[in-house]
């Protein structure tokens, strides 16, 4: 053993200030009533301010989505206009081709279509 070992050894390098453990019981007490005596601060964990800027954000970008893809008359035009003329080629295609009810029925019934 060092000399350093003996000298700490008997003696105990920390001291506690006087009088300490005589009214201990009675401050740890008031401690507590004090702690009883104040309300408990609850609060609801999901309006953050972070929460908020987020929401704001989604709803901002949402917006400006379903603006963005909205389709404009011009947009619904073509479309129409598509479909008509689509409907138009189908019906031209019916009528000019010589084919009857029971070929077409067989031809949709059939297992070996070809593809």
């Amino acid at each position: 053993m060092n000399i350093e070992d003996r000298k700490y050894k008997k003696s105990n390098p920390f001291a506690t200030p006087e009088g300490y453990f005589e009214n201990l019981h009675q401050r740890v007490m008031e401690h507590v009533l004090q702690q009883q005596e104040q309300p408990e601060k609850k609060g609801v964990a999901i309006w953050r301010k972070q929460f908020i800027g987020y929401a704001a954000a989604v709803l901002i970008i949402v917006a400006g989505l379903s603006i963005y893809n909205t389709p404009s008359a011009s947009d619904k035009q073509s479309y129409m206009a598509a479909y008509e003329s689509e409907q138009e080629m189908i019906e031209e295609f019916i009528e000019n081709y010589p084919i009857d009810e029971y070929i077409l029925y067989s031809y949709l019934t059939s297992t070996d279509t070809g593809f």
